[in-house]
């Protein structure tokens, strides 16, 4: 389970709808953070194995999560309100 799940479910007496989606959401943060670490994992070896490494090149890689993370953030933000 997410972090933000033990955050946020402060009342045990809430619906139990709104906890499952509150679940599936974390399941679902939580495979994209996996993925996201697999990329920084395989940028750092792509590093050490080659010193010509460009700001251009990790920008290329990490292009899906410049947009991604704010929305989720907003996301985070809003349940926890």
């Amino acid at each position: 389970m997410c972090v933000a799940w033990a955050k946020i479910k402060v009342n045990e007496d809430e619906d139990d709808t709104k906890s499952i989606y509150l679940r599936s959401f974390c399941i679902g943060l939580n495979e994209i953070l996996v993925q996201y670490k697999t990329l920084l994992i395989g940028l750092e070896s792509k590093f050490l194995e080659n010193k010509f490494f460009t700001y251009a090149m990790i920008q290329v890689e990490l292009f899906k999560y410049f947009s991604l993370f704010p929305e989720l953030w907003a996301i985070i933000t809003k349940i926890q309100e």
